[in-house]
């Protein structure tokens, strides 16, 4: 059985399988390979100075031993933490992600911090950091104004309530189908109950597919009411200068 279904490996060595996935490397030899070619690890081996193809051979199978090793226990036990290191550098994560103890990838503290105070996902936080570097990109005053706005609050509760009516819409079309298809197999009575169930669903089927747009317009008018209303002060005062140097200058033309 390849080592990556055993269900007995750590959960190091489920993490090391994901992020080798992600890299597309195929195997711990392929790994070993690789960390060997970047000179991430270094390994003492007795030289055989008539084949150095055979120097890199037993390198990469003494490394692809370690991780192998690494997989199974889940543990790191060199004593410089060589290995530790190379695979956060290889892999672009923190010492933490790659044992198991955060689902924050990044090596970045401050964003890691961010993301465990706020919940939001690290790719976000990550983009927003990112992002603030550019003073010509008005992303952080965008979304500062609506979350500074009542939609903080009331377009999570109006968007739960939407994926609320939208799961009962899709219930009563399951059902609905349901019944068309027992519709074809019965007669008499049972069909004529079927025919009324099935009205009913349709009638309930309905009223939720109004309640689902109705709150998603209600949401876009509100999103779209909080923008309208904050551009509309923030250029206010320009409205009122612009104003008055126009009719100054035109006053000037017949003075």
């Amino acid at each position: 059985m390849a080592l990556r279904n055993d269900e007995s490996i750590s959960e190091l060595g489920r993490r090391l399988y994901e992020l080798m996935d992600e890299k597309k490397i195929g195997s711990p030899k392929d790994l070993a390979k690789v960390l060997y070619k970047l000179e991430l690890v270094h390994v003492k081996t007795r030289e055989n100075f008539n084949s150095p193809e055979r120097d890199r051979d037993n390198a990469i199978l003494s490394i692809e031993k370690k991780i192998v090793r690494h997989i199974k226990s889940g543990m790191m036990v060199d004593s410089q933490g060589e290995y530790l290191l190379a695979y956060c550098k290889f892999f672009q994560c923190s010492s933490d992600y790659i044992m198991g103890l955060t689902n924050i990838r990044t090596p970045n503290i401050e964003a890691r911090r961010i993301c465990e105070l706020i919940g939001l996902p690290e790719e976000t936080v990550l983009e927003l950091i990112e992002l603030n570097k550019d003073e010509l990109r008005p992303v952080q005053g965008c979304w500062s104004m609506l979350m500074k706005s009542s939609l903080f609050h009331s377009l999570p509760v109006d968007i739960v309530a939407m994926g609320n009516e939208l799961r009962l819409m899709y219930q009563r079309e399951a059902e609905i189908k349901a019944l068309e298809w027992e519709r074809g197999i019965v007669s008499g009575p049972d069909l004529m109950d079927i025919n009324l169930d099935i009205e009913g669903k349709q009638e309930e089927l309905e009223s939720r597919r109004s309640a689902f747009y109705g709150l998603l317009s209600k949401a876009s008018r509100n999103v779209e009411d909080t923008i309208e209303d904050d551009l509309k002060a923030s250029f206010e005062k320009f409205r009122t200068m612009f104003t008055e140097a126009m009719l100054n200058k035109t006053k000037e033309r017949y003075n």
